[in-house]
Formats: structure tokens, C-alpha cells, sequence
């Protein structure tokens, strides 16, 4: 990538997109921003949701970044950070895209990544213009399950109309899930 970003790590907070997004209302970002969190005590999805993640098990975090264009003409983003999470993902488990597509890894509009049909992460896309000549600061935020698919789905109240999947489904048992971090910086450089 030819854009600087600045990366920050967090132990605890409510929603790395809450926190993200009160620094655009308060004209404090300048440069694009990375910020993850080991644990999200209120983390959300669309509609309102609440992310369910378990420190260890999950990857969360929010990408906030300058589109110099209006926010309706970025109807389309939520398919491009869908398909740069599935390529962030082959790069970090070293696994070809093609072949993660054979695994059963997929996008499911407008929001979704499944892998064979089950929730492996969602995407939240926020965010907006200031004025007519500002830029649109889109606040992009992943949730990712890692580890423990069903201690995972324990945890979730309600009724789902999908299962819960993680990422070590993707790791044969030869192959160690990659660090959170690493996953992480590879998922920001895609």
C-alpha cells in the first residue's frame, strides 16, 4: 500500500467503530487509522446487533479511511472490503484464494463472510461527509472469529438463521493458526 496508517492496539473498549467514529464527528482524524481491540465489551453489527467476541477467539477492529468522493458514490465498498478481507485472509494462512473458495469461504451481500454457510465475520461500514468538500470518512469495522466456532455460538442469544464458523476450520493439523496480529496487519495491508 502507498498510504500511511496509523495503527493502535487497545486492551479493552466498548466498539472500536464507536470509538472511530466520535474522532470524525470531533474533526480529529487526518490520516487513515487502525484500531484493534483484544476485547469489545459492546461491539455491534448491522442493524444495531451486538458483536459477540471473546478475547482470543475473535479479531475486532476498525479501519476509519478518507474517500475523497460524496458517500452515495461508495455503494459498492461493502463488496470491496469483502474481497480484500478473503484476500487478507489467504495471505495470512498462505492459502490461495481459489482454494479458500473450494473450502467454502464466501461473501454473502451485504455484509456477511461465510464459511460452508456458516457466519465466520461480518463487516460494518459507517460513517459520512462533514461538508460538501470534505472528504467521506468511512469507518470500516471487522469482526472475525479465530478459534472455538462453537464456544462461539454459546454465547450468541436469539435465534440465528446461521451456524458460527472460525478460522482455524481453515488450518489442517499440520498448520497453526497464525498470531492475531499477524492476521490482523495482513488483513490492513489487503
Amino acid at each position: 500500500m502507498n498510504w500511511n496508517c496509523i495503527l493502535e492496539r487497545v486492551a479493552t473498549t466498548k466498539s472500536t467503530n464507536d470509538d472511530l467514529l466520535e474522532r470524525w464527528r470531533a474533526g480529529e482524524l487526518i490520516d487513515p487509522v487502525a484500531r484493534i481491540a483484544h476485547e469489545q465489551t459492546a461491539g455491534k453489527g448491522r442493524a444495531g446487533r451486538i458483536w459477540h467476541a471473546k478475547p482470543e477467539d475473535t479479531l475486532c477492529f476498525s479501519l476509519a479511511y478518507p474517500f475523497h468522493c460524496r458517500p452515495n458514490e461508495l455503494s459498492g465498498l461493502s463488496l470491496v472490503i469483502g474481497l480484500a478481507v478473503i484476500a487478507g485472509i489467504a495471505q495470512a494462512l498462505g492459502i490461495d484464494q481459489t482454494r479458500l473458495h473450494q473450502l467454502g469461504l464466501r461473501l454473502k451481500w451485504p455484509n456477511d463472510l461465510l464459511l460452508n454457510n456458516a457466519k465466520l465475520g461480518g463487516i460494518l461500514i459507517e460513517g459520512g461527509q462533514t461538508s460538501p468538500h470534505s472528504p467521506s470518512w468511512m469507518i470500516i469495522g471487522l469482526g472475525l472469529n479465530l478459534r472455538n466456532a462453537h464456544q462461539i455460538a454459546k454465547n450468541i442469544s436469539g435465534p440465528s438463521s446461521l451456524g458460527v464458523a472460525a478460522l482455524d476450520q481453515l488450518i489442517t493439523e499440520t498448520n497453526a493458526l497464525p498470531e492475531n496480529e499477524y492476521i490482523w496487519l495482513k488483513l490492513i495491508e489487503s
